[in-house]
Order: C-alpha cells, then structure tokens, then sequence
C-alpha cells in the first residue's frame, strides 16, 4: 500500500507520494494531506484506489469515486484528483 496526498509536518502527514513537491502553492492547496490509498493484492496481482474520507474529490476513470470505496485500476486508467491532478495509472514490469 502506499498513500497519495500533499505533506504537513505539522499535522504529521507524510504521504509516500507527495504531490506537493510537483505544484504550485495555489495548486496543491486542491490536494488533501490524505488523498486515496493504492493497494495491491499479491494473490490476484489486482490494484485498487481507495479515496480517503475528507478528501478534495476523487475521479477513477469517468466516475467521480466515493469516499472509503474501492475502485480497481488497470494499466493505463485514468485518475484525476482535486480536479487539478490527472495521472495515469501503469504497472513497471
């Protein structure tokens, strides 16, 4: 698992990707400290996006997601967040 969001010393939040480090100050302010999770299930080798409670608004592909629910990612999906954030989802082999 590895979490999405902007860093707050302050507040303790330290996302693994740290989308602060990419934006603008007027930008990354669209981004919450704790955005969406990435899973991955090593059985299935299946991922996962789970947009976290109190987030900016999340959209997986052309759905805008729910809070606390899960959306599978396959290469290539779409992930839009805070409305100001595109990124596409891809596996490394």
């Amino acid at each position: 698992m590895f979490s999405i969001g902007r860093e707050d010393a302050v507040r303790g939040d330290f996302p693994d990707l740290d989308l602060g480090s990419f934006l603008d100050e007027s930008l990354v302010k669209k981004i919450s400290r704790r955005h969406a999770e990435v899973l991955h299930a090593r059985d299935s080798r299946t991922y996962i996006l789970r947009p976290l409670p109190g987030n900016t608004g999340t959209q997986v592909g052309k759905e805008l997601a729910s809070p606390g629910q899960d959306y599978p990612l396959t290469d290539g999906t779409p992930i839009v967040l805070g409305g100001v954030v595109w990124i596409k989802f891809e596996t490394i082999r």
